[in-house]
Parts: C-alpha cells; structure tokens; sequence
C-alpha cells in the first residue's frame, strides 16, 4: 500500500531517553521583518521513531 506524498525533515535530536523514540527540532525560517530587518528562527518539535536506538543529541537525522 502506498502512502501519499510524505514531507521529509532535515533536523537535530535534542532527546533520545525515550526507548525508540527521539525528539527532533527542525527550524522553519520565517520572512524577515521589515522593521526590524531580522530573522527570526523558530523551530518545531517532531517524534520520531528509532528502532535501534542508535541516535544520540547533537545528531543530525532526515525524518519523513
């Protein structure tokens, strides 16, 4: 069975003490503010599965 189209993420573990799971943040850059003439870096928090737990924080991982 295939699945629709899934995004993949590019992102770093930032936990890893769940058993097979990891947290991974990925930033999402917003537009620069005019007034401030900056940008600003939000990130978003996503679970992943990890079946090895092989990932350990500082990681960068693709998650899709």
């Amino acid at each position: 069975m295939k699945q629709g189209n899934q995004k993949e993420r590019v992102g770093e573990v930032i936990s890893s003490k769940m058993n097979k799971t990891i947290v991974v943040e990925v930033p999402t850059p917003l537009p620069a503010c005019p007034v401030q003439e900056n940008r600003s870096l939000p990130y978003k928090k996503f679970y992943a599965h990890d079946e090895k737990n092989e990932a350990k924080p500082g990681d960068r991982v693709r998650i899709g």
